[in-house]
């Protein structure tokens, strides 16, 4: 048996059996914090363009900020476009849980696709390209459901699918991710409530994050898709680099500037190849 002398509490008082217990207990506890934490507020206020990009097409005409939040409105053309959001510019390593609080505005019943709605999707740096979705959507049969889409690269290099529901009529809440070691937790909280159920678990790995996606989804299907995201939450044990963001419309800019560079050179080499003039007859003198 340990000396007492081990286990000191306030004034070095003589401790009790539980209260020694107690403290073994607490002092193995695995830690609930996180090392790093970013939270993005969208009720009105611009989102930080140092944290994230804006992705999808269209995004430019579709994504606002208004006072109840980011809204994202895809028309029923969007068609079977990418979805519409926006792209976190840090990673996540170890340990993590990614939050969004959303409400649906309008989301019409899709007449094909695998669901319009909000979601969050990640995908880690591993070499099967390992991916989640948390997803509020509506199916083309008029369900109300919560998703969970997990999706891998098998060794024959095919990639692979599983999703996975659970009817619900929330038309608001938070979808949250959380990865605690290797294992994939997908959460729900119903509209203004901080107490959240887990719907559904997966094996995910440990490899970082390397994309962390907000967005409205048409689900491949010509549908109007309403949503509003009030706001994000990121944490994790460290924050890694993301993967290269998704292109832009930036690049007509630089392939103007490279072609201007080279006319540049190529002007600049005719006039230093140019023989020199020749002198007149009058100079010749």
């Amino acid at each position: 048996m340990p000396n007492q002398n081990h286990w000191k509490f306030g004034a070095r008082q003589r401790s009790s059996r539980w209260q020694v217990a107690l403290a073994v207990l607490l002092a193995v506890a695995p830690a609930t914090t996180h090392a790093e934490e970013f939270r993005q507020d969208f009720l009105g206020r611009p989102y930080d363009q140092n944290v994230f990009l804006k992705t999808g097409s269209n995004h430019g005409r579709v994504v606002q900020t208004e006072p109840r939040g980011l809204r994202i409105a895809l028309p029923a053309d969007h068609g079977t476009k990418q979805p519409v959001g926006l792209v976190a510019a840090i990673g996540a390593r170890g340990d993590f849980e990614i939050t969004m609080e959303f409400e649906l505005l309008q989301v019409d019943k899709p007449t094909a696709g695998y669901g319009a709605g909000v979601s969050i999707y990640i995908a880690t740096a591993a070499p099967t390209k390992e991916a989640a979705t948390l997803a509020r959507v509506v199916r083309p049969d008029g369900n109300q459901l919560l998703t969970f889409h997990r999706a891998t690269t098998t060794a024959e290099g095919k990639r692979q699918h599983r999703t996975e529901s659970l009817p619900t009529e929330a038309q608001s809440g938070k979808l949250r991710l959380v990865r605690s070691g290797t294992t994939l937790s997908y959460q729900f909280a119903r509209g203004d409530s901080n107490t959240f159920q887990e719907v559904h678990e997966e094996e995910l790995g440990t490899e970082d994050l390397e994309t962390i996606r907000f967005a409205a989804d048409a689900g491949g299907s010509p549908t109007l898709v309403d949503i509003c995201i009030k706001a994000v939450t990121v944490k994790a044990d460290d924050f890694g680099s993301a993967g290269s963001p998704p292109p832009t419309s930036r690049w007509p800019y630089w392939l103007v500037a490279g072609l201007a560079i080279l006319l540049i050179a190529a002007a600049g080499y005719w006039l230093w190849s140019r023989p020199p003039p020749a002198a007149s007859p009058k100079a010749r003198r």
